[in-house]
């Protein structure tokens, strides 16, 4: 092989330097990239428009309320929540339509974007709901009913008023009523206000509600139910006050709910009316079986209030008693007295009673004094007596009875130490001056006495000196 001078030169300094393949030229170094300083992530921004609830409003009022959200950088954000100040949530969306209960509200909105920062702000002010109303709102309202009856029958819930007859039955059944009341039957003056057993109906109103006093819905409990569902009642309340209907002669059980629903509304109680039914037949032919029947029913009344008596926070428990009503009241005193170490009720507290009102009382005047009193005296604060001289039905009673009769009066009033007597013209009655509820007069004077607790000489009746030097009341 030949090589030029040239190739030897080559050959020889390739040798002397390590002769080996040709190695290409190194790459040049990457560039170093530095990622720009991230900013503060801003949190996004909210405003809230629509009416504006503030200070005290009345049930019914709504919110109508619209957020929007902006966030610097996500834009437009839809994910907003409107909720309580104590943590309820409302809903969630851009808008808000809120009929708020009875209470104390603060709405606030708020708004997340997307790495979830959020913003809150108060989409009202403080504002409380109440829940009042008069005459003039005419408006419905639904009155939760306790109720007690030894009427015989079985629970008919799509035909609640029918569910008991005038059967009697040897033990007592318990249970709660909804009853729609119509405006109506409000008191014209003053005003009511929402307790737990009793609210207004506002908004989507069937209009014949307004109209119309039907039972809404029956169902029964136990006697340790009825006890924690009275509790449970009174503990969302300002008052636990008791109130205890009992019904008069030819009733029927719908008949009476619907006399104790009215009473409850016609004077605004504030704290639970309970009726108690006793098994009358509601026929106008069974006078003297209605009355043996309210007799014999005093011991399940007496056992009612021994119930109500004893519960863990007694209560103040009042009775109003109509008409053959005041038989059974009597009857479940004296079953009361009875009560001694012998019937095992020794260690039984002294059942004491607020207000006993009898109206139109069906029952002898001589016995009432002689045998009931002396035991209202004992356990009642005040006893006030309803009558009224133009009573066609004490009149008749009386004729039938052979014995005058309690709730009649004028100059056969009765009148005695502890009872108020008060009377009740005809014009404050109905057509046979028997039945007074449905009467303005005596609507208000009940609401003075129970309600707002006057005695006689405060209540704006009328005094009348009597021959004998006592004094009895008129209604104006």
């Amino acid at each position: 092989m030949v090589v030029s001078a040239r190739g030897l030169v080559a050959c020889i300094v390739a040798a002397a330097l390590g002769c080996g393949p040709p190695v290409p030229p190194a790459p040049p170094p990457a560039a170093v990239l530095t990622p720009p300083q991230a900013g503060p992530n801003t949190p996004p921004v909210v405003s809230v428009s629509g009416n504006v609830l503030e200070g005290e409003v009345t049930y019914g009022a709504s919110l109508s309320l619209s957020a929007t959200c902006v966030d610097r950088e996500d834009g437009a954000r839809h994910d907003v929540q409107w909720s309580t100040d104590g943590g309820l949530l409302l809903g969630e969306g851009t808008t808000l339509r809120f009929l708020p209960e009875p209470g104390r509200y603060l709405i606030l909105a708020t708004c997340r974007d997307a790495a979830r920062v959020a913003t809150t702000v108060a989409a009202t002010p403080p504002f409380t709901v109440v829940d009042r109303w008069s005459a003039r709102d005419s408006i419905p309202i639904t009155v939760t009913l306790p109720f007690a009856t030894n009427r015989g029958g079985r629970m008919q819930p799509r035909a609640p008023g029918s569910s008991f007859d005038g059967s009697p039955r040897d033990s007592l059944v318990r249970g709660f009523l909804t009853v729609n009341v119509p405006s109506g039957d409000f008191r014209a003056a003053g005003s009511a206000q929402r307790t737990p057993f009793m609210r207004s109906v506002r908004g989507n109103v069937v209009s014949a509600d307004k109209s119309r006093l039907w039972l809404r819905d029956i169902r029964t409990a136990d006697s340790t139910q009825f006890a924690s569902a009275l509790t449970s009642a009174f503990s969302l309340g300002d008052e636990d006050d008791v109130l205890v209907f009992v019904h008069g002669y030819r009733t029927s059980f719908e008949g009476s709910v619907v006399r104790a629903a009215r009473l409850a509304a016609e004077i605004q109680f504030e704290g639970a009316t309970i009726l108690f039914a006793w098994p009358s037949d509601a026929l106008l032919a069974s006078y003297r079986s209605d009355q043996r029947d309210a007799r014999d029913a005093g011991r399940y009344l007496a056992a009612l209030l021994r119930e109500l008596q004893s519960a863990p926070h007694p209560r103040r428990l009042s009775i109003v008693a109509h008409s053959m009503g005041a038989e059974v009241l009597a009857s479940g005193l004296l079953a009361l007295e009875s009560d001694g170490p012998r019937n095992g009720a020794a260690d039984r507290p002294h059942l004491s009673l607020r207000d006993v009102v009898l109206v139109a009382p069906d029952l002898a005047a001589s016995d009432f004094v002689q045998r009931v009193l002396p035991a209202l005296r004992d356990r009642a604060e005040r006893v006030t007596l309803y009558a009224s001289s133009a009573d066609i039905a004490l009149w008749s009673s009386w004729g039938s009875n052979l014995e005058r009769r309690l709730g009649l009066g004028g100059r056969f009033a009765t009148v005695a130490r502890g009872i108020e007597t008060v009377e009740v013209p005809y014009s404050a009655t109905d057509a046979i001056g028997h039945n007074p509820f449905a009467a303005e007069p005596f609507r208000d004077d009940l609401h003075r006495l129970l309600v707002t607790h006057l005695s006689a000489d405060r209540r704006d009746l009328t005094a009348v000196a009597r021959d004998d030097g006592l004094t009895m009341w008129r209604l104006p």
